[in-house]
């Protein structure tokens, strides 16, 4: 059944084994589907099997293909319900993302030795925002969020851009506003809130 089907996929995110772990899961994912429409609803993929899927790409080096998968999962969500609010409701609601689903790829992206990490990241947070303030109330920033990109941009990869710094600074004020408002989780840490400091 699904959850099989799903720690199958979750073992190989954890595999190690880059440039095949990912495409396995995208493999195993695309059969599931298959089999769902077979009329074996048992298997149907759900948010934990897309999760394991997306944690395969970006945990093993392939964020950009980790990326499509989220953003396609977001582009189909917001379609089926656009569609609803036209009064058309579709046979099978889309998997919808969940903060893991985003959170997994901003990590990898900001862990990239690369120096456009941090923004990739950054494209991906604002997604996720947009997401939730669309009415996705629970899929939400956390801490973690914010904290891997103000690493990439004051010790990881990202930090000798001229603009790293205000990079960094601009993050934790949006951390610092969001948790004035309310969302208890973003308090900034005392890492957080002195990892911009050495940026300058």
């Amino acid at each position: 059944d699904v959850f099989h089907y799903t720690m199958v996929c979750a073992c190989w995110s954890r595999s190690g084994e880059q440039g095949v772990a990912g495409e396995r899961c995208s493999e195993i994912l695309r059969h599931m589907q298959q089999r769902d429409k077979a009329g074996f609803p048992r298997v149907r993929p759900n948010i934990r099997t897309f999760n394991a899927v997306i944690d395969s790409h970006a945990y093993n080096g392939r964020v950009a293909e980790a990326e499509d998968m989220l953003l396609s999962m977001v582009d189909n969500y917001e379609s089926s319900a656009a569609r609803s609010m036209d009064g058309i409701e579709d046979e099978e609601l889309p998997v919808r993302p969940d903060s893991f689903s985003f959170n997994a790829v901003i990590q990898q992206w900001a862990r990239t030795r690369t120096p456009e990490g941090g923004r990739r990241a950054e494209i991906i947070l604002d997604r996720m925002l947009k997401f939730h303030y669309a009415g996705n109330a629970d899929v939400r920033p956390d801490e973690r969020s914010f904290s891997y990109i103000i690493y990439h941009y004051t010790k990881g990869a990202g930090r000798m851009a001229p603009d790293a710094p205000d990079r960094a600074l601009k993050l934790l004020r949006k951390m610092i506003e969001m948790y004035r408002q309310g969302y208890t989780e973003l308090m900034p840490s005392h890492q957080n809130r002195t990892n911009p400091i050495f940026a300058f």
